[in-house]
């Protein structure tokens, strides 16, 4: 598998210049190796794009305990992935471990919201906040939005925080994330793979039609990962949600 990816990603054959079904077959790959052995316990994926930043996530919580020797696993699909904060107009998502800050993420966030997030900030500031959290070992955090009408996409995970929607040059891309488990995400698309031209010019709606889809891939192929799905779009001036199965949607 790793020698198939490394292929995929070094020769890009011609299926993966296909804006959309030939990495949706990437994925399907990628979730079904996951399934075979790579503990998978959730999926999100954002799409930036010209028209904006779509965030969609999974919504199942999976715990495992052993008792008497024998393995337990539950599954619910409660658990809110994707978050709003609604007075600046930043999304966040995570996956991985549920716990931060010796809480459950969704208690986490809410508390920061409260205590943290200050009418000024960013993107860039919220994210830098949260890398400066302690204890939040095997936990990916995605944060997006905007500055000036420039899209900003952070992603944390250990002692590193990167921005994703840039090249080497710093210059805005746009491509698509999917992130899941406890791995340091892979930009798995770039402008050349994914077809710059179809993401600056495809719609919101099948912007968020594309994010929901790979999220869909992963709920059917890993069982780990669950509906209902959170999706947030957020755009230079405004943020809303797509659809929203949550009780925390506004913080």
């Amino acid at each position: 598998f790793k020698s198939c990816l490394r292929y995929l990603l070094q020769k890009k054959p011609s299926f993966m210049k296909a804006p959309v079904v030939g990495w949706v077959l990437f994925f399907y790959l990628i979730f079904c190796y996951d399934k075979r052995g790579v503990k998978f316990m959730s999926v999100l994926s954002a799409v930036f794009m010209k028209a904006g930043i779509i965030m969609s996530s999974d919504s199942r919580l999976t715990s495992e305990r052993t008792i008497n020797g024998i393995k337990c696993i539950s599954r619910k699909d409660v658990l809110q992935k994707t978050f709003l904060l609604s007075a600046i107009n930043v999304g966040i998502s995570y996956c991985g471990n549920v716990n931060v800050a010796g809480k459950p993420f969704h208690e986490f966030i809410k508390d920061f919201a409260k205590n943290e997030v200050e009418k000024d900030d960013t993107a860039y500031s919220i994210a830098t906040k949260l890398f400066n959290v302690k204890d939040r070992d095997g936990t990916t955090i995605l944060v997006c939005g905007y500055i000036d009408g420039i899209p900003y996409v952070y992603c944390i995970i250990g002692n590193r925080m990167e921005r994703m929607n840039v090249d080497d040059d710093g210059n805005v891309i746009y491509s698509v994330l999917v992130l899941g488990g406890n791995r340091f995400p892979q930009k798995y698309l770039d402008d050349e793979i994914s077809g710059r031209y179809s993401l600056l010019t495809l719609s919101l709606k099948n912007g968020i039609t594309l994010a929901e889809n790979l999220v869909v891939v992963a709920i059917q192929n890993v069982s780990s990962c669950g509906a209902p799905i959170n999706t947030l779009v957020i755009q230079a001036n405004t943020a809303f949600w797509h659809q929203c199965h949550c009780t925390n949607e506004i913080l």
